[in-house]
């Protein structure tokens, strides 16, 4: 309920959980061509730096990747 509260306080705006469970995948693939192109920025930066660090995510230890390039970054959560 916090997140349902957040996004009305902060933005107006009403979700249910099934809306937001349902708009999360549709999200993603929408974000691809995006993360895609941030990533090929980086392999092409003429330096690259790398750092990771250990968090939780939903009770369960994930590392954190962080890769920074001349113009852009990426962060990967891997568990």
């Amino acid at each position: 309920m916090g997140a349902q509260r957040d996004l009305r306080r902060l933005f107006g705006i009403t979700i249910s959980r099934a809306a937001s469970a349902h708009s999360v995948p549709r999200t993603g693939r929408e974000c691809t061509p995006t993360y895609e192109e941030i990533q090929a920025r980086i392999r092409d930066s003429p330096w690259v730096v790398p750092t990771e660090t250990v968090g939780r995510v939903g009770g369960r230890n994930a590392w954190l990747h962080v890769i920074g390039g001349t113009d852009a970054t990426c962060y990967e959560i891997d568990p």
